[in-house]
């Protein structure tokens, strides 16, 4: 039996300071495993304290249902972080999170099925505990952060309540104006819900579409202003929101524009727009209404024309870039020199690629010694005025001679002549770089090989033949990957095109 109990100013802000940390979790690749194991720990005391102001009542089995959600979070990345770190409880934390997802499917079979939040939060814990790679962690983690929960405004303590919310009474007028003072807001550009954060282009004009929707209307209010409260100065973007002219109705429509004037450094993280919602009184002051849902808007202004090192090649530009974001993205704690470095010698060598596709420079040469092929691409890249003199040919490192040396990033050169398939090519070399660059401590390896095998098919475009592998290390066999290797192929042995 239910018990008549009000909702409370510590209800509203236990599920406010849920909405905060739920959204601190974002990006995940930046948080961390441990981070997240402490906000997701957070997240589990004000759940906890959120059962216990429903107790007993018709919120209370939902509640648990989303104490369980978080636990399945949490002992993923537990799982993970022992993966990582090489501990031997990571297989009991994997048994033990498959219990608590078995566990949250029997609550969600329980649980009203007309709420949205109960079938998503189901689907997104089974594919949470099903990722083994860290990359794939942390793009749930931000699925995750963004998820959609409901704002309960009082828990349901009446059976009877239903009927009673149609009876109008003095203090049931008294109780409504008591209730905090929501304003739900929804955006969306290109008729998709802004992504948080949303890529858009420097120098561009978007619509932003939006629905908003307020809980209640005080009187005497008799418009709607929301505006940005950004830490970002009005020189670098222009958001431009109407004023809506309040009726009767709670829901509206808005429409307006956003433009950014520069786009950010290429890796640049991301900015935030946060936003501040204000009614307007002829009569009174002004209040203000707390924002849930889009109460801020995170962009990435970025342009791929803008991008610091061009290869000379427009495909191979975007996959430096790709290269670039895949890279913080998978590695959010890797030395920003170290990646600019290798972007360097990254996009050197692809410059290189494309004008070996584009002239044919290897065109009918079946035989070349790795000496040879070395010495060309120095003598190209030393040309290269970002890189120039400082790139080191044949030094020494972990008792072996690495090819090409810029900084502490190793290219590994090799020259195949006789396995044509892609992953067993790759799969005999791929070891090489990463001892080099382990012995200087380096995260970030590139492996070259000109493939001189017989070719009876045409070659694929350059931009194909790169391509992005994990690391792998001795100890660490089953651990996500801290290391990564860019792999470039340059197709030699080419027929005229006339004989294909």
């Amino acid at each position: 039996m239910y018990f008549n109990r009000n909702s409370s100013p510590e209800f509203t802000q236990a599920q406010f300071k849920l909405k905060e940390l739920k959204l601190a979790l974002y990006p995940g690749n930046k948080v961390g495993l441990t981070g997240i194991l402490e906000k997701l720990d957070a997240i589990i005391e004000v759940v906890k304290d959120l059962i216990a102001n429903a107790t007993d009542t018709f919120d209370e089995p939902y509640f648990q249902f989303m104490e369980y959600f978080f636990v399945v979070a949490k002992f993923q990345a537990a799982y993970l972080q022992a993966l990582k770190s090489g501990e031997n409880t990571a297989e009991a934390m994997k048994k033990a999170n498959q219990f608590n997802l078995a566990h949250l499917t029997e609550l969600a079979g329980k649980l009203d099925s007309s709420r949205p939040s109960v079938g998503e939060m189901n689907k997104l814990a089974a594919g949470i505990s099903n990722c083994d790679q860290l990359t794939d962690f942390y793009n749930k983690i931000d699925d995750f952060a963004m998820l959609r929960l409901p704002f309960i405004h009082g828990v349901e303590t009446n059976p009877y309540a239903h009927f009673q919310r149609h009876i109008s009474s003095p203090d049931s007028e008294k109780e409504k104006e008591a209730e905090p003072l929501l304003l739900s807001v929804q955006f969306s550009t290109d008729n998709e819900s802004w992504a948080n954060p949303q890529v858009l282009k420097p120098e561009t004009q978007y619509t932003i579409n939006g629905v908003i929707k307020l809980n209640r209307l005080p009187q005497n209010y008799s418009k709607l202003i929301i505006r940005h409260v950004s830490t970002t100065g009005d020189d670098f973007f222009v958001l431009s929101l109407p004023e809506i002219q309040l009726t009767k109705e709670l829901s509206y429509s808005i429409r307006g524009q956003v433009i950014f004037k520069y786009g950010q450094n290429t890796f640049a993280p991301p900015i935030a727009i946060r936003l501040m919602a204000q009614l307007i009184s002829a009569t009174g002051e002004p209040t203000y209404p707390h924002l849930i849902g889009y109460d801020e808007l995170i962009t990435q202004v970025i342009d791929e024309k803008t991008f610091k090192y061009p290869t000379g090649f427009s495909k191979l530009n975007k996959k430096a870039w790709d290269i670039g974001l895949e890279i913080k993205k998978d590695l959010p704690d890797i030395d920003s020199q170290e990646l600019d470095h290798f972007i360097i010698l990254l996009s050197g060598i692809l410059n290189y690629a494309g004008y070996c596709a584009l002239h044919g420079i290897y065109k009918t040469i079946n035989k070349l010694s790795e000496d040879d092929f070395r010495d060309r691409l120095i003598t190209y890249l030393s040309a290269n005025p970002v890189i120039g003199g400082d790139i080191v040919k044949e030094g020494h490192v972990a008792g072996g001679r690495v090819e090409i040396r810029y900084s502490n990033i190793i290219a590994e050169l090799k020259v195949e002549k006789t396995v044509a398939d892609r992953v067993k090519m790759v799969d005999q070399y791929k070891r090489q770089p990463s001892v080099y660059a382990s012995a200087v401590s380096a995260d970030l390896a590139i492996l070259c090989i000109l493939d001189l095998t017989t070719k009876t098919l045409p070659s694929a475009p350059a931009a194909n033949n790169v391509f992005m592998i994990p690391a792998v290390f001795h100890g660490h066999e089953t651990a996500p990957t801290t290391s990564k290797i860019a792999v470039i192929i340059i197709d030699g042995n080419l027929k005229n095109p006339s004989a294909y």
